[in-house]
């Protein structure tokens, strides 16, 4: 006759259930216990798993607003435009300079020659060279002042500019950093069938019970065997 197991909690009753879960014995009363305790037990999980449902319902509800990525990028962005500006705003003003420095020099000698004519005029001291190079110099005014209204005198430069990669002048980069998750398999638990005979099994467990009479059989709780020995079909969870 096979020796009875003892409750594993109380240690004082016969346990007459066995828990696949953690492979211990248990008496009816700490069997229930056993049970809500791991009723107890899936929902903490749940309610874990539930608050961590919310946290990431927050970000991403939140993530494009505080996002320190997407100011950096604003930041650059109006940074770049207000350096692009400064740099047109300089070369605008070089072209000024350039159109005005001519147009100030023309006037500049045109003013020394229009003094040397009222000085040759007032002396009456000039012979036929002089002018002759006084209407040379005349032609060169004029020939002077046409070129300094023509615009393409002043080439402009942007060769660098375009080379420019806008693609690559600005990008972003997902860091190879990913924290893992382990999914651990939750092993499935066997069901086990038991034929205990009606003078032990009480009737008033919450188990599925199938009243069944098997013949030949020996019980699993106290070992009687007979052929006549009615029996029940215990599903244990």
């Amino acid at each position: 006759m096979a020796t009875a197991k003892r409750c594993s909690l109380c240690t004082k009753e016969l346990g007459q259930m066995f828990c696949t879960g953690c492979e211990n014995y248990f008496c009816w009363k700490d069997f229930r216990a056993h049970r809500e305790g791991m009723l107890t037990e899936i929902d903490k999980v749940i309610e874990e798993r539930n608050l961590l449902q919310e946290q990431i319902n927050t970000v991403e509800q939140h993530k494009e607003h505080q996002s320190p990525l997407l100011r950096e990028i604003e930041q650059w962005r109006d940074n770049t435009i207000e350096k692009v500006k400064q740099i047109a705003a300089n070369v605008h003003q070089q072209v000024i300079h350039l159109l005005n420095f001519r147009k100030t020099q023309i006037n500049s000698e045109f003013r020394d020659f229009s003094n040397e004519i009222a000085h040759l005029k007032e002396s009456e001291n000039y012979v036929e060279k002089d002018l002759t190079r006084l209407t040379q110099r005349i032609n060169d005014f004029k020939t002077a002042l046409r070129q300094s209204t023509q615009p393409a005198t002043i080439k402009l430069h942007t060769e660098q500019s375009n080379k420019i990669d806008w693609q690559r002048l600005i990008y972003v980069e997902e860091q190879k950093f990913q924290p893992r998750i382990e999914v651990v398999p939750v092993p499935s638990i066997p069901v086990r069938e038991k034929l205990w005979c009606l003078n032990i099994h009480p009737r008033s467990l919450d188990y599925s019970i199938n009243e069944q009479i098997h013949k030949g059989r020996v019980c699993d709780k106290c070992d009687n065997h007979s052929f006549q020995l009615q029996f029940l079909t215990v599903t244990c969870l």
